[in-house]
């Protein structure tokens, strides 16, 4: 050991006890995509068949599961909280035959909730409420919405539909909160203008206003802020960070203040890049799978690790990084920050110890 002792198992009843470990859950393929909402983890395969719940605080296991057969795969996948409870989760489905399904997290093998179909190329985002709003290629839009029934269940269903009138085949789009409600901004097709969609409180219509980008830009009215190329990049609360594979450097941004930080540079080359729920923390996994944590207010190095497999995807919310691995499993590491006043309570309550 590192302070001297020498330390001596016994063989047999190391691999005795290892044989009785429980098996670490893992998918059928390797995992391609994840979401991470509340406690719960929605994550997609490379086939794009197999979609999977998971548990990740403190320790990863599968929830449920639900398998796409024969032509039918996952086109794209949403995910929102309940009305009522916060710590259930909804997963909107969107099929390669467009079909939009709802279930619930823990029951995904189960009926869907709500069933829609459309017969063209949709985006599907969740709102913080809770509801989905879909956008077609060909400029229609569904506003999906909770509903909680006299017995106190959540249902869903279609309470608006719209046609803009800007062509959006890209379909680029996004959900803002402003002034308490949930609005779906979409960018017309020629870059130039967009459409702000909004639901009165009482869910039956919906109000547009359009916003032509060049024209506010030349009047004030908007400021755009360009920034250098970029190959990777986050986006979270009022943080950006964005890298560039030529100078492998880290550059972290206030959007809301336009100010920059101290470049961070890397190692090498940067393989993933996220940012916490929060965005008080940046995580930046380099060749050859080294992970780095740093502190955005003082672009702080807090933490260097190496990751034992391939890492296909990560994200993390304020006390969790998630990693996705070539392994087909979820690793699931705490975030510690040195100079926090709790971290050493947190860390004596995780159940390994």
């Amino acid at each position: 050991m590192e302070n001297g002792v020498i330390q001596a198992y016994h063989a047999t009843q190391a691999s005795e006890a290892y044989k009785t470990m429980p098996a670490f859950p893992r998918t059928n393929e390797v995992i391609r995509s994840v979401q991470l909402l509340n406690k719960t983890v929605i994550t997609l395969d490379s086939s794009k068949r197999e979609l999977t719940s998971w548990t990740y605080q403190h320790s990863s296991s599968v929830e449920s599961t639900r398998f796409y057969l024969d032509d039918i795969i996952i086109n794209e996948y949403a995910i929102a909280s309940s009305a009522i409870n916060l710590e259930i989760v909804y997963v909107l489905v969107l099929t390669n035959n467009h079909w939009i399904e709802i279930y619930p997290s823990k029951s995904l093998k189960h009926e869907p909730l709500f069933s829609l179909h459309l017969r063209c190329s949709v985006k599907v985002h969740s709102t913080p409420n809770g509801n989905f709003f879909i956008l077609t290629n060909k400029g229609s839009i569904y506003f999906i919405k909770q509903k909680i029934t006299g017995d106190k269940e959540i249902t869903f269903e279609q309470t608006a539909q719209a046609q803009l009138n800007i062509s959006c085949s890209m379909m680029l789009s996004s959900v803002l909160i402003l002034n308490e409600l949930e609005c779906f901004i979409v960018f017309a097709d020629n870059a130039q203008s967009m459409t702000i969609w909004t639901t009165e409180k009482i869910i039956n219509t919906l109000i547009a206003s359009q916003v032509d980008l060049n024209k506010s830009n030349d009047n004030g009215s908007v400021q755009l802020t360009p920034f250098d190329e970029v190959d990777k990049f986050c986006l979270r609360q009022d943080c950006l960070a964005a890298y560039n594979n030529g100078k492998t450097h880290l550059n972290l941004h206030n959007v809301r203040s336009y100010t920059c930080y101290e470049p961070i540079q890397l190692e090498n080359e940067c393989i993933q890049l996220c940012l916490n729920q929060s965005a008080t923390y940046v995580f930046a996994l380099a060749k050859p799978r080294i992970l780095f944590m740093y502190r955005i207010n003082d672009c702080k190095q807090l933490a260097k690790l190496f990751v034992y497999d391939f890492v296909s995807f990560m994200t993390a919310d304020n006390e969790f990084l998630v990693l996705t691995l070539n392994d087909r499993r979820l690793l699931t590491l705490m975030i510690a920050d040195p100079d926090d006043p709790t971290v050493q309570t947190r860390i004596q309550s995780l159940p390994s110890r």
